[in-house]
C-alpha cells in the first residue's frame, strides 16, 4: 500500500524496513455461468528431460566464462521451477567459486544457484566472498550466511560495525545479518549507532531493527527519548524508536507505540501500528480515531482490523463509514468485515448501514452493493436497479452482480429493458463507448452479470434479445462486421439461452450456437468462454444433430487444458450417455535451456 515520506532519506530507510506485504486491489465478482456446470481442465505437469544434471554437470567444469554461468542459471531456474536432483551440482557449483580469478558473471549465477538449492556446504567459499567479493554478491552471500546461521560469519560482521565512520553497504548488511542471529555481543554497538544522530538514517534504522531482534525488552527508555522529539527533524529519531520497540511487550511498550501511532509522519505511525496490533487488536482502539484519520492505507486497514476483532455497534458504524476509503484494499477489508459480523447477532445493524451506503459516495455504493448482495437483502432491489446507470463503472457493475444475487422476480422487466438500451447504444457507438466514458470491458461484465440472472430466473421474455447479442458477426461480407458486443456478454446470452430451451430443442437457435463452436471459416474461432458455453448449451438443447461438430471439437479422450473439449464431452455425455473421460495430466516437457540433450 503507499506509504506518504517527508524526504529522500526517509524513502532510503523505509526500504530498509519494509517487509512487503502483497494485497488484492478489489476482487473479481463471481460468474455462475462458469460453475454451472463445472468444466474441469487437464493439470499441467512439469517435466524435465533425463539428461539435463549431466549435461548441466559437464558444463560446469567447463574452462570458458559462458558455460559455467549459463549452466549455474539453468540449474537455479530448474529448482526454482520445481525440479528436483540437482543438489548433486552442488560441489562442482562450489568448485566455481574457489577459482583463481573466477569471471564476476560466474560466481554471481553459482552463488544464487547455490542460494536457491539452500546449499550449506558452500558456507566457507560464501565467507570468503563476504570478505573479498563484489558487493552486490556479497548482498546474496551475507544474508544467506546469516540465515545459516554460519557462526564464523559473526566475528566479520562484528568487526564491521565497530568500523568507524563513514560507514557504507557492508555495514549495514552486517547490522541486518547480526540482527537474523541474534548476536548479543553486538548490542552494544548496535545501540550506539541507531542513537548517534550522526549516522546515516538506514544505518541507525538497520540498527534499531538488529538490536531489537537481539534485546526484546529494556529499550523503552530509548524509545521514550526518541519519541519525545515531535519536530519534523525528530522524524528519523521517532522510527528508531518504533523500531527499537518492535519486539517488545508490556504495559510501557504499549503506551509509547499507542503515542507513535498518532505520529504526524505516517512511516512513524506504520511500524508502530503493526507490533501494537501484533500485541493485541484492543490497543489500537484508545487510538482508533487517529488511525482511521491517517494518510497511509496500511495504517487504515489496521483500524479496520481492530473493529472487526472489538466488535460493538459503534465499530460497525465505524466500518460502513470506511466503504468511503480512497484505498480499494480498506474499503474492501471494512466490506468483508461487515460480511462476517452480519453472521452474529448484529446482522441487522449491518443491513441498515449497507442499506444507507447506497445513498451515499460511489464508493460506498459499490461495497454495499456487493455486501447486500451476498446478504440476499432483498427490499434494496430497487435501489440497484436504479444504480445500474450510474456513471461508475465499479458501481454499475456491482449493482448488476447485486441484483443477480438477489433474484428478485420483480426487476427482471427494468433489467431486461436496460440490457436493451445498451445493447443498441453498443451498436451505434461500437468502439466509440471507450470515447464517450463507460469502459467497454466493465459494460461487458454488467451485461453478463444481468444476463446471467436472466439465465437463472429462465425469463423467457428476454430470448429475442438474447439470440441478438449472441452473434459474433452481424454483417456477412468481406471483411465481416464483427459485433462490437463484449465477449462476456455473449458467452452469458449462450449459456442463458442453454438454460431457456433445456431439452428443447430449436434448429434455427442450434445452427447459430454450433457456429459459434465451429468457427466462422477463414475468419477464425469465437473466443474460447463462447465456444465452452456453445458446447453446454449444444447439450442442455438436446441438440442430436450438432454430434458431429461436437465430436470433432472434442479431441476424443486426449487431456486438454482448453475448457472446449472439455465442455464438448460434457454435452457428448448429455446428448449419448457416454462417459465423460477424467481430466487428466499433460506432460510439460521443459527444454527451453542453453544446452539440452538431443534426444
Amino acid at each position: 500500500m503507499p506509504r506518504i515520506t517527508t524526504n529522500r532519506s526517509l524513502a532510503l530507510v523505509l526500504a530498509v524496513l519494509a517487509s512487503a506485504t502483497g494485497t488484492a486491489r478489489g476482487e473479481d465478482l463471481d460468474s455462475v455461468m462458469f460453475r454451472d456446470p463445472e468444466v474441469p481442465v487437464a493439470k499441467v505437469v512439469k517435466v524435465y528431460p533425463k539428461d539435463l544434471i549431466p549435461l548441466w554437470s559437464t558444463a560446469l567444469e567447463r574452462p570458458d566464462r559462458e558455460s559455467p554461468g549459463q549452466a549455474a542459471l539453468a540449474i537455479a531456474t530448474a529448482h526454482e521451477g520445481g525440479m528436483t536432483g540437482l543438489a548433486v551440482t552442488v560441489p562442482a557449483l562450489i568448485r566455481l567459486l574457489e577459482r583463481p580469478d573466477p569471471y564476476p558473471t560466474v560466481v554471481s549465477s553459482a552463488v544464487r544457484a547455490l542460494v536457491a538449492l539452500d546449499a550449506r556446504d558452500a558456507a566457507p567459499a560464501f565467507l570468503q566472498l563476504a570478505k573479498t567479493g563484489d558487493p552486490d554478491v556479497r548482498e546474496t552471500v551475507e544474508l544467506a550466511l546469516a540465515r545459516w546461521d554460519h557462526k564464523p560469519a559473526r566475528d566479520l560482521w562484528i568487526e564491521r560495525i565497530g568500523q568507524p565512520a563513514p560507514h557504507g553497504r557492508s555495514t549495514l548488511l552486517a547490522a541486518r545479518c547480526l540482527g537474523t542471529v541474534r548476536d548479543e555481543r553486538a548490542a552494544t554497538r548496535l545501540r550506539e549507532l541507531a542513537l548517534a544522530t550522526d549516522t546515516l538514517s538506514p544505518l541507525r534504522l538497520a540498527a534499531a531493527r538488529a538490536l531489537s531482534e537481539i534485546r526484546r525488552s529494556g529499550s523503552e527508555a530509548d524509545a521514550a527519548q526518541l519519541a519525545g522529539d515531535a519536530t519534523p527533524r525528530g522524524v528519523i529519531g521517532r522510527l528508531v524508536g518504533a523500531a527499537l520497540l518492535r519486539r517488545h511487550e508490556g504495559d510501557e511498550t504499549i503506551r509509547l507505540l499507542q503515542k507513535l501511532t498518532q505520529d504526524k509522519e505516517p512511516a512513524v505511525a506504520a511500524l508502530a501500528v503493526v507490533r501494537l496490533s501484533e500485541l493485541g487488536t484492543k490497543h489500537v482502539l484508545p487510538v482508533l480515531t487517529a488511525v482511521l484519520a491517517s494518510p497511509d492505507a496500511e495504517v487504515r486497514a489496521r483500524g479496520v482490523e481492530a473493529m472487526f476483532r472489538n466488535p460493538s455497534d459503534d465499530h460497525v458504524r465505524g466500518l460502513a463509514r470506511v466503504f468511503n476509503d480512497p484505498h480499494p484494499d480498506v474499503r474492501v477489508r471494512a466490506r468483508k468485515c461487515l460480511r462476517e459480523l452480519a453472521d452474529t447477532p448484529r446482522r441487522e445493524l449491518v443491513i441498515e448501514h449497507g442499506v444507507a451506503a447506497l445513498s451515499g459516495n460511489w464508493r460506498g455504493q459499490e461495497q454495499a452493493a456487493i455486501l447486500l448482495g451476498q446478504l440476499v437483502h432483498k427490499p434494496v432491489s430497487g435501489r440497484l436497479v436504479e444504480l445500474l446507470k450510474s456513471s461508475r463503472p465499479e458501481v454499475f457493475v456491482a449493482a448488476a452482480w447485486g441484483l443477480r444475487q438477489l433474484a428478485v422476480p420483480e426487476t427482471l422487466p427494468e433489467a431486461l429493458e436496460y440490457v436493451r438500451k445498451r445493447h443498441a447504444e453498443i451498436l451505434k457507438q461500437g468502439t466509440n463507448l471507450n470515447v464517450l466514458g463507460t469502459p467497454s470491458d466493465a459494460l461487458d461484465q454488467q451485461l453478463s452479470h444481468l444476463i446471467q440472472f436472466f439465465g437463472q430466473a429462465r425469463y423467457l421474455k428476454a430470448d429475442a434479445e438474447l439470440r441478438a447479442i449472441a452473434p459474433r458477426i452481424l454483417k456477412p461480407g468481406i471483411p465481416p462486421g464483427f459485433t462490437p458486443v463484449g465477449p462476456l456478454a455473449r458467452t452469458a446470452a449462450i449459456w442463458a439461452l442453454g438454460l431457456f430451451h433445456e431439452g428443447k430443442p430449436d434448429d434455427q437457435l442450434i445452427t447459430m450456437i454450433e457456429g459459434r463452436l465451429t468457427g466462422d471459416g477463414m475468419f477464425g474461432r469465437d473466443d474460447e468462454r463462447v465456444r465452452r458455453m456453445s458446447a453446454l448449451a449444444l447439450g442442455r438443447m438436446g441438440a442430436k444433430q450438432s454430434l458431429e461438430a461436437l465430436r470433432s471439437n472434442s479431441e476424443d479422450k486426449t487431456p486438454s487444458t482448453s475448457t472446449v473439449p472439455n465442455a464438448c464431452r460434457w454435452a457428448l455425455n448429455r446428448l449419448t450417455g457416454e462417459p465423460i473421460p477424467p481430466p487428466g495430466t499433460i506432460e510439460s516437457v521443459q527444454r527451453d535451456w542453453f544446452l539440452v540433450p538431443l534426444k
